[in-house]
């Protein structure tokens, strides 16, 4: 599992979301006072959106928490640990895990919407271009794949030669993507013909 420090995630509920140690808080975004905290055993990664925030905890447990109270609305254990951190994109939640799969949960209830096997691992979140999940994988060859959810085939994918461990950033119809190597590269997307 990766060592975390302190996470935060700023605007969950007009507050700031942490996790340190063994638990996940929901501050106070104008006073910092704790509003609530709950246990989440080593947290990892946390997400927010709507009325939600998510936390991923160390062996693959992930919890969601409504905003307001910090009631626990469901959990879910992946079955291995978690590579890399929680994306929210095309509305659905995304986590790489140690095994080398990439899983899609529904942020409503947790269910798995689907699973499919990457070339390596992720260390960052993914991305969105259009209706493309854009997912970096860290091993030493460094693809960025293109994926339609669902879909198991890549729509495209590029070997880059140095681990990916940062999100792509996507601006209109151009992806950057830095490799661990020093670069910045920028590909554009084209419609296919």
């Amino acid at each position: 599992a990766r060592s975390a420090g302190p996470l935060a995630v700023p605007e969950a509920a007009g507050g700031v979301a942490v996790g340190t140690g063994e638990s996940v808080a929901l501050l106070d975004g104008e006073t910092g006072q704790v509003r609530w905290k709950r246990p989440v055993p080593g947290p990892l990664a946390l997400a927010a959106a709507d009325s939600r925030l998510f936390a991923l905890g160390s062996a693959g447990r992930l919890v969601a928490f409504e905003t307001g109270r910090g009631a626990q609305v469901w959990t879910r254990e992946l079955g291995t640990e978690a590579s890399s951190g929680l994306s929210l994109e095309l509305g659905s939640l995304w986590v790489g895990l140690a095994d080398a799969s990439l899983v899609q949960l529904d942020p409503a209830d947790g269910r798995e919407l689907w699973r499919t096997k990457l070339p390596a691992p992720m260390r960052a979140q993914v991305a969105s271009a259009g209706t493309l999940l854009l997912v970096p994988t860290s091993g030493n060859e460094g693809w960025l794949v293109a994926l339609t959810p669902g879909q198991s085939k890549p729509v495209f994918s590029l070997r880059l030669d140095s681990p990916l461990r940062t999100a792509p950033v996507v601006a209109g119809d151009v992806v950057t993507v830095g490799p661990a190597d020093g670069r910045v590269l920028g590909f554009r997307l084209r419609a296919p013909r």
